[in-house]
C-alpha cells in the first residue's frame, strides 16, 4: 500500500499491517509506540510490525532540529529586553547582512546552558486499531465512494487518496456529486467518462483547471494549448453535445470566454445542436437567466426576479442570492415571498447561508472563496462600500438565519434512529470548508474548538527543511479587530509573561523550527481586551510551501513543563504545510474561553511576513461552532437521542466507548462518513 494511503488511514487512527498473520517481537512494537509516540493499541494488538513505528515517527514528528534558543523555554525567560534585541541584532547581521546562512543553527551569545529533567508529564494516550493488509483497501475504497457522494470540493489530502486509488487500485466511482471533483478528475485523468457528471458550463470550469495546472495561468482569455488539451476539451463538448447535456442559457453568462475557447481549438460542429449552441454564444441576442434576474430588480420587481432565478436556477441558486434579494424588499411580504421560494435547497448551501447570517455584516465586507485549493480573500474598498447595494441590518440577518435553521431541521429530521451525542462534539465544526485545508494527524474540521485545561499550556511549533527561514508568528485580536503582532522582530519591545518565543531561526536549510508557548491566563492578566491569539505560518524565503518541507502543529503542556522541546507523547496534532503558497493560518486560541480553535488556512498569498496582512476575516471560522456543531446537526437527525452509547444505533464520539453490534460510531476526524450521512438523499 503507498505512502500515501497508510497515512490517511493514520490520520483517521488506523494502522496498516504489512502481512496478514501475526508477526514476532510484538511486545517491543507495542511498548514502543505507548512510550515513544503515547499510542494505545486498542484492538489487532497481535498484527503489530515495525513499519507502524516508522510511520508514526514520520507522522508525529522525528529528529526535529533545535531552535535558535536551545534551552527554551526556561532560558528565553530569564533574558532581558536587550539581550533579545543584541540578539536579533547579530543573528541578523551576520545572516541577512553578511550572507553567512551556512549550515546548521546558529545559537544566542547570552543564553545560559540549560540542563533539562526527564520527562514527567501525564498524557492521554492516542487510541488507534490495527487492520490487517487485506481489510485496508475495501475500507479507504469505502471512503472513496463517500467522498464522491459528497457536494463539496475534497481536500487536497482526500484528493490524492481518492487519484491514487484510481490510477494504481484500480477504483471505479459509482457517482461523483461535486462538480470541482469531476473537473479534476477530467483534468488528471483525462478519461472522459467523468464528463456525464458535469454540464456544459462547467467545460469552462475544466478549461480554467487545465490552464492553472499545466500552464500555470490564472488568465483564462488568454489561451496557448497544447494540441492534446485542445483535442480534449474538443472530445468532451462532443460528448456533451451527442448526450443533449447543453443548456445555452447557462452558457451566456460567460460569452466572451466561450467565444475566445472556441476560436481557440478551432470547434467545428459535428450535429445540430452544436450548431445551435455556436450561434447563440456568438450572437448578440441571447441573454442569460442573470441577465434577466438584474432586469427584474432593477424594474424593483423582486418578486419577477425571485422567479426567475428559482425557476431557471434552482433553490440553492436563490439561496445564493439571498443577500441581493432580500436588501430590495420592500416589506416583510417580499421578504416572505422570497424564502418561501427556497422550497428543497442543497443542505450544503444551507449550512453555508446559517454560518453567513451567524455573523451580520461589517461596514467593510470580506469576501473569500477557494480555488486552485487556496483560500482566495477579497476585502471590500471604500469605493465598493459606497457602491454597494446590498446590506442586511442585524434584525433581518436573525430573522433569516431562524428560517434557514428551521428550513434545516425540516430537511434533516429523523434521518436516523437513535443517536448518542457526545457533549465534547458540540465543538466540533461540520467539515465544509476543507477544500484549502492540508492535512496530517489531528487535523479537525476548520472552526472545531478544544478546550485548554487550566493547567496547561498550549506550545506551537513548525520545522521545516529545504528553505532557510520559515516564521511562526502570533497576531492577537482584540474586541474592535485591532492586532498586535508578537514575533521575534516585537519580541525586545513586547516580551510578556504568557507568551514565550523560540527565536527566528533563519539557518534552517538542512533543518530549522520555531516553537511559541502561550499561558492563556496569563496573557489575559497584560492583556484583558485580547479576544484571539491567531498563528500564522509563513516563509520568508519567499518560496511557496510545498517547494520545500514544512510541518506544523501543537503540544498541549503542563505550565512547568518536563522533557525536551518536541516532545513526542504531548503532540496533538502534526500536519504538512504543502500549499502553493508562501502563507498559511495555523489555528487560534480564544483567550475568554480558553480554547484551541483549529483554522488550517491555506492562503492564497505571496506575503513573507506573518503580520502584513489582516486576520480579521478569520472571525467567520472563530465562531463556526456558535451557529453549527456536529452534535446540533447530529441532534436534527435523530429520531430519538439516548442517553447510553450502548442503546445508540448511531454513536458520536471520540472515545473508545461500547457500542452494540450493528450501531455506527462517527468520530470527529470521519469527514467522508459525516458529509455522505448529513447530504444523503431521503
Amino acid at each position: 500500500m503507498t505512502k500515501n494511503l497508510l497515512e490517511f488511514l493514520f490520520s483517521k487512527r488506523i494502522l496498516v499491517s504489512g502481512g496478514n498473520e501475526p508477526t514476532a517481537n510484538q511486545f517491543e512494537i507495542i511498548f514502543t509506540l505507548s512510550s515513544t509516540y503515547n499510542i494505545k493499541i486498542i484492538e489487532g494488538a497481535e498484527y503489530a510490525d515495525r513499519e507502524m513505528v516508522t510511520l508514526a515517527s514520520y507522522m508525529l514528528g522525528r529528529m526535529v532540529p533545535e531552535p535558535f534558543y536551545t534551552g527554551f523555554p526556561e532560558s528565553v525567560k530569564k533574558l532581558s529586553k536587550d539581550e533579545f534585541l543584541y540578539d536579533q541584532l547579530l543573528h541578523y547581521a551576520l545572516t541577512y547582512g553578511l550572507g553567512c546562512f551556512g549550515t546548521g543553527s546558529k545559537h544566542s551569545v547570552f543564553e545560559e546552558k540549560f540542563e533539562r529533567l526527564a520527562f514527567d508529564e501525564e498524557v492521554t494516550p492516542l487510541e488507534f486499531r490495527i487492520i490487517k493488509n487485506e481489510a485496508a483497501l475495501p475500507l479507504i475504497f469505502e471512503m472513496a465512494d463517500e467522498m464522491m457522494e459528497a457536494t463539496r470540493p475534497l481536500s487536497p489530502v482526500q484528493y490524492d487518496v481518492l487519484l491514487t486509488l484510481i490510477r494504481e487500485h484500480g477504483y471505479k466511482a459509482r457517482s461523483c456529486a461535486s462538480k470541482n471533483t469531476a473537473i479534476r478528475l477530467l483534468a488528471d485523468t483525462r478519461d472522459a467518462r467523468y464528463a456525464k457528471y458535469i454540464n456544459m458550463a462547467a467545460v469552462i470550469d475544466l478549461l480554467d483547471e487545465i490552464n492553472y495546472r499545466d500552464y500555470k495561468n490564472e488568465n483564462i482569455k488568454k489561451l496557448n494549448l497544447k494540441n492534446k488539451d485542445r483535442k480534449f476539451i474538443t472530445a468532451i463538448l462532443d460528448i456533451m453535445f451527442a448526450d443533449g447535456k447543453y443548456n445555452v442559457a447557462d452558457c451566456l453568462e460567460k460569452k466572451k470566454v466561450w467565444c475566445g475557447l472556441l476560436h481557440h481549438i478551432h470547434y467545428v460542429p459535428k450535429c445540430e445542436a452544436a450548431k445551435i449552441f455556436l450561434s447563440a454564444v456568438r450572437g448578440k441576442t441571447e441573454r442569460s437567466v442573470y441577465s434577466d434576474f438584474e432586469a427584474a430588480l432593477a424594474e424593483g420587481d423582486v418578486r419577477r426576479a425571485t422567479d426567475v432565478l428559482r425557476d431557471y436556477k434552482g433553490a440553492s441558486a436563490l439561496l445564493r442570492r439571498l443577500d441581493h434579494l432580500i436588501s430590495r424588499c420592500k416589506n416583510e411580504e417580499d421578504i416572505a415571498y422570497v424564502l418561501d421560494r427556497l422550497d428543497s435547497p442543497g443542505i450544503i448551501s444551507l449550512l453555508q447561508m446559517i454560518e453567513k447570517y451567524s455573523a451580520p455584516d461589517a461596514s467593510e465586507r470580506t469576501f473569500m472563496f477557494t480555488k486552485h485549493s487556496l483560500l482566495k480573500i477579497h476585502k471590500e474598498t471604500s469605493e465598493e462600500v459606497q457602491k454597494r447595494g446590498t446590506y442586511i441590518g442585524e434584525n433581518t440577518a436573525e430573522y433569516i438565519k431562524m428560517a434557514l435553521i428551521q428550513m434545516l431541521g425540516d430537511t434533516l429530521r429523523a434521518r436516523l434512529g437513535r443517536v448518542y451525542i457526545d457533549e465534547d462534539m458540540k465543538s466540533i465544526a461540520l467539515p465544509i470548508h476543507e477544500a484549502s485545508s492540508m492535512g496530517g494527524f489531528g487535523a479537525l474540521p476548520r472552526g472545531s474548538r478544544i478546550h485548554i485545561d487550566d493547567m496547561k499550556k498550549i506550545r506551537a511549533f513548525t520545522y521545516w527543511e529545504k528553505v532557510d527561514d520559515v516564521d511562526l508568528a502570533v497576531i492577537g485580536l482584540d474586541e474592535l479587530n485591532v492586532e498586535h503582532e508578537f514575533s521575534w522582530r516585537t519580541y525586545a519591545r513586547n516580551k510578556t509573561e504568557g507568551i514565550c518565543f523560540s527565536g527566528d531561526e533563519v539557518n534552517g536549510y538542512d533543518g530549522g523550527s520555531e516553537f511559541f508557548d502561550i499561558d492563556t491566563e496569563a496573557v489575559l492578566k497584560e492583556f484583558p481586551d485580547m479576544e484571539y491569539l491567531i498563528f500564522t505560518n509563513n516563509v520568508y524565503s519567499g518560496v511557496p510551501f510545498c517547494d520545500c518541507v514544512c510541518r506544523a502543529g501543537y503540544m498541549v503542556r503542563d505550565k512547568l513543563d518536563t522533557g525536551e522541546i518536541f516532545e513526542l507523547k504531548t503532540v496533538k496534532s502534526s500536519f504538512n504545510v504543502n500549499c502553493e503558497s508562501t502563507m498559511a493560518y495555523i489555528f487560534a486560541i480564544d483567550l475568554k474561553r480558553s480554547d484551541l480553535v483549529w483554522l488550517n488556512v491555506a492562503d492564497d498569498s505571496d506575503s513573507i511576513v506573518g503580520a502584513t496582512e489582516s486576520v480579521a476575516f478569520l472571525r467567520r471560522y472563530l465562531t463556526a461552532t456558535d451557529a453549527l456543531n456536529l452534535g446540533n446537526i447530529f441532534a436534527m437527525m435523530a429520531k430519538e437521542i439516548v442517553e447510553s452509547p450502548e442503546d445508540a444505533d448511531v454513536v458520536l464520539s471520540d472515545k473508545n466507548v461500547k457500542v452494540r453490534e450493528g450501531a455506527m460510531q462517527i468520530r470527529s476526524y470521519d469527514y467522508e462518513k459525516i458529509m455522505s450521512i448529513i447530504e444523503a438523499k431521503m
